[in-house]
This record gives C-alpha cells, structure tokens and sequence, in this order.
C-alpha cells in the first residue's frame, strides 16, 4: 500500500500542471478573442454611427417640417 503513494502523487502532481496549462491556455485565448470583439465593435461603431446621424437629423426635420 505504501509503495503506491508515490505513484499517485506523481499521477496527481501531473493533473495538476495538466490543469494550469489548459487554464493559462484558455485564458490568453479568451484574452485574444475578447481584444478581436473590442476591434470589430468599434469598427461597427464607426461605420453605423454616421448612418444613425443622418438618420437622425432626417427624423428631426421631418418633425419640424
């Protein structure tokens, strides 16, 4: 019984920094993935932010007029 204690603590440190890769793997991809996100809102951002003020005035005018 003794002689298996340190096979299941090797086994058990091994899961261990198994663990830690995947999170530190998971998180700069979801580090990555959220820094694409920002990009791309802002892009959108200003691309629609144009139209809506053109839109915008039209519907004030149209208030007005």
């Amino acid at each position: 019984m003794d002689s298996w204690m340190p096979f299941f603590v090797a086994v058990t440190a091994v899961a261990v920094v198994f663990q830690a890769i995947i999170l530190a793997a998971i998180f700069f991809w979801v580090r990555n993935v959220s820094k694409r996100i920002e990009e791309t809102t802002i892009e959108v951002r200003s691309r629609v932010a144009p139209i809506l003020g053109r839109d915008w005035l039209v519907l004030v005018e149209s208030e007005e007029g």
